[in-house]
């Protein structure tokens, strides 16, 4: 199960909170444990490019979702199924509270139905848009030009990093009514009646798999962890066979060898358990970790190296880099 979350740039953030997705492996096996849906005044854009959800009330009455809807004001909770062997596709767009009436012409009272279809929304524009997600079978074949020739226009370009893409129309009209314009036009454009839309792509360029190692930060320290136990278990083995003749209950004592072994191997478990959380955090939230953990751990390298420097301290200083690459980065 992969769910992602990216955000979107400067220009929508004031109206966008985040884009996200969700789509299963692809896996015969997989169990999908789908969520109740609390109530809740949140706004968003849901398109399935595989088979929607189904959803009951508490009642036990329910329907099939519409392949592509919006989601408002949710007065009471529901549950999520999906048939056996069904796969999970779906993009979404989540608003920032109040902020959908930039994108919708009509009054905010007449949007009743907590699911409601997009094309009832945006007219054929929203119908064309529900097409399109579902011939993308794979989102990585969509080509700029592609977009270039349905009407966008490319306002700004971070090669192989991000494309901002934009349009001008009135898309609850069933034509659209796009401009023609370019990027100069776009930001200066200020006519009544008219939406601006920006969408920004991140793009999959050169270098990317090392952009992206902070992903494993988790994994490494885990790996730290193994390696340094299975060194402890390899050249303290003898004293742990005399603590498991001993009866290993109080077998520690203020003896030095079994002192120096127990709290050798004790730091290993703290560094797996600490790799799992942060894997953990990684998986579910999709950004780095914060800046001060790098420091702090390479601050731990340096001050290990000058006191040990023939040891596996020298393990640390590149997980230090894996944490801290992402924000060096980013200032840059």
């Amino acid at each position: 199960m992969n769910i992602r979350f990216e955000y979107p740039c400067s220009l929508l953030q004031p109206f966008i909170e985040c884009y996200w997705s969700w789509e299963s492996d692809n896996c015969e096996y997989e169990l999908h444990h789908l969520p109740r849906i609390i109530p809740s005044m949140n706004m968003e854009m849901i398109l399935f490019y595989k088979e929607p959800f189904s959803i009951s009330d508490r009642k036990g009455d329910g329907h099939r979702l519409p392949q592509s809807h919006f989601v408002f004001w949710m007065r009471e909770a529901y549950s999520l199924s999906l048939p056996k062997g069904k796969e999970i596709g779906f993009v979404a767009i989540r608003f920032r509270p109040g902020c959908f009436s930039h994108f919708y012409k009509g009054t905010m009272d007449e949007l009743i139905d907590p699911f409601l279809p997009i094309p009832e929304v945006w007219g054929a524009s929203g119908e064309e848009l529900t097409e399109r997600v579902m011939e993308a079978a794979d989102f990585e074949k969509l080509t700029l030009e592609g977009f270039l020739d349905i009407g966008f226009i490319k306002l700004t370009e971070r090669v192989r990093e991000e494309i901002v893409l934009a349009e001008v129309g009135r898309p609850w009209k069933a034509n659209g009514d796009l401009r023609e314009l370019n990027a100069d036009q776009f930001c200066s454009f200020n006519e009544s009646g008219f939406v601006k839309i920006v969408w920004n792509f991140h793009g999959k360029g050169r270098g990317e798999g090392m952009k992206n190692v902070w992903k494993y930060s988790g994994w490494y320290l885990i790996v730290i962890g193994v390696i340094h136990n299975a060194v402890g278990l390899l050249l303290g083995q003898d004293i742990l066979l005399e603590m498991l003749a001993d009866g290993v209950i109080n077998t520690v004592n203020m003896e030095y060898d079994r002192n120096f072994l127990f709290w050798f191997l004790a730091i290993g478990f703290v560094w797996i358990g600490t790799g799992i959380h942060w894997q953990s955090i990684l998986r579910t939230f999709e950004k780095p970790l914060p800046s001060f953990l790098g420091w702090g751990v390479l601050l731990f390298a340096l001050i290990g190296v000058a006191f040990s420097p023939a040891s596996g301290i020298w393990l640390f200083f590149p997980l230090a880099w894996m944490i801290l690459q992402p924000h060096l980065l980013h200032r840059a």
